[in-house]
């Protein structure tokens, strides 16, 4: 029985105040992309991220704009077909967006693809975060995810 108070570390995307989206237990490694259309310049932003140390790492943002709200961080390499690279290390516990449907936010992973435009309304807020969770509560959320 007390194997389900032991803490696992998990990767949770989720509708804040609705119910989880996607878990994934032991997430050390996991890399996906949250990709969107500029709402000012209409021009793709990927989001490359990683996790590591249980942390959510930005490795780059893809682009090919710098116009305001493109998030900048470390190096960054302008690529002679107009495509830039920002390379970065930073690291977050949690990072969250505002759906707004007409940027067709989506999240990608090896074998899924989670388009938030078809499913959430606007103004709904996504929580990408790693967390340990002890097991009794990630199957708690397991069955909320299951019955949504």
């Amino acid at each position: 029985m007390l194997i389900l108070l032991f803490p696992i570390p998990v990767f949770y995307v989720e509708i804040l105040n609705k119910y989880p989206i996607y878990m994934y237990t032991f997430p050390e490694g996991l890399k996906f992309n949250f990709t969107y259309i500029h709402s000012v310049e209409k021009v793709p932003v990927t989001m490359v991220y990683e996790v590591r140390g249980g942390e959510l790492m930005l490795k780059e943002v893809i682009t090919t704009t710098q116009a305001a709200g493109t998030p900048f961080y470390g190096n960054s390499f302008l690529f002679s077909n107009g495509v830039v690279i920002y390379y970065s290390n930073q690291t977050t516990k949690e990072f969250r967006v505002i759906i707004t449907k007409f940027t067709f936010q989506t999240v990608v992973f090896d074998n899924l693809e989670i388009k938030f435009w078809l499913f959430c309304e606007d103004g709904d807020r996504i929580r990408f975060s790693v967390e340990d969770k002890p097991v009794i509560l990630y199957l708690v959320d397991s069955l909320r995810k299951l019955y949504s």
